[in-house]
């Protein structure tokens, strides 16, 4: 084979990848729904590890109101500036409700997410 026909090849090769990728169906497999059960799965099972666990506790969202509504009034400005992907505009918004946890774990400065809407923060990062 030369040079000019291992080019060939490749550009066949090439096309043939781009016009089998474009066959591909843009489709999200896993619906709102899904997302809502995984993210509830996720957060079933921080729970469970966090009463299971002698050096993490998880404050009440009753008990420490002043650190959730801190937590709450970032969330809604985070939400509502002119950054944000906009989740109300979206079709199944109404599914989607943020459910906001605070853990008590000395020296973690995270945060993190789940599906579903589910944020946790560490109480030190709000310090």
């Amino acid at each position: 084979m030369n040079y000019f026909s291992i080019q060939l090849c490749l550009i066949f090769i090439f096309f043939t990848f781009l016009l089998s990728c474009n066959q591909i169906p843009q489709t999200n497999l896993i619906t709102p729904q899904d997302d809502l059960t995984i993210g509830k799965t996720i957060d079933d099972h921080i729970l469970a590890h966090i009463d299971a666990s002698s050096t993490i506790t998880y404050l009440s969202p009753s008990i420490y109101l002043s650190s959730y509504s801190y937590a709450n009034n970032l969330k809604t400005n985070i939400s509502n500036s002119s950054n944000s992907m906009g989740i109300a505009s979206m079709p199944d918004a109404s599914l989607c409700s943020t459910k906001l946890r605070i853990i008590n774990e000395t020296g973690n400065t995270s945060a993190f997410v789940a599906p579903g809407g589910h944020i946790y923060l560490y109480k030190d990062l709000l310090q």
